[in-house]
């Protein structure tokens, strides 16, 4: 009778953890979906999809992804000006208020060991120019165009020859 009912409880209790292991992890304790924090960091190999749209999995309505995201992209590194496909590492994207990196540095995201950049941080992305910067050598590619877009989702018009680079 009493190994009944111990493993009525042992089946119980893994019944609960399968449960809660199984569901969501876009949430933390008491909040919704987009109350995880999620930031890149230089040395962190976390990400993932490399070059595809973070933000369709990575917002309120698909709840696939963790976090939702205000900014996500990806950085290619240029060999002598040609794309060589592969991601940058060890930089950071900053977005300033005037072109060529002038006027106030309004937010820097870092750019992880697979060349993803992303973050739940709420910053006003429209009207700023990025400009990428590898840090080993401290060249910064800069855009001198205002960034047009409202949304964060970097990769959806940064593809094919609109691709965000860095130099080393």
């Amino acid at each position: 009778m009493k190994i009944q009912i111990h493993l009525g409880l042992l089946t119980a209790t893994i019944l609960v953890l399968i449960f809660i292991s199984c569901s969501s992890n876009n949430t933390v304790e008491g909040g919704g979906p987009c109350d995880k924090v999620e930031i890149s960091r230089i040395d962190s190999d976390k990400s993932h999809n490399f070059g595809e749209k973070c933000l369709s999995c990575h917002n309120d309505e698909s709840l696939v992804g963790p976090g939702c995201f205000v900014i996500g992209g990806s950085i290619y590194d240029q060999d002598n000006g040609e794309d060589n496909g592969e991601a940058l590492t060890n930089a950071f994207i900053h977005f300033f208020s005037e072109s060529e990196g002038k006027g106030d540095l309004l937010y820097t995201s870092e750019v992880d060991l697979n060349g993803n950049l992303y973050s739940t941080e709420n910053f006003e992305l429209a009207g700023t120019y990025p400009a990428v910067e590898f840090i080993e050598t401290g060249i910064m590619t800069y855009s001198i165009r205002e960034h047009e877009a409202e949304d964060g989702d970097c990769n959806s018009c940064h593809k094919e020859n609109k691709k965000m680079y860095g130099i080393k």
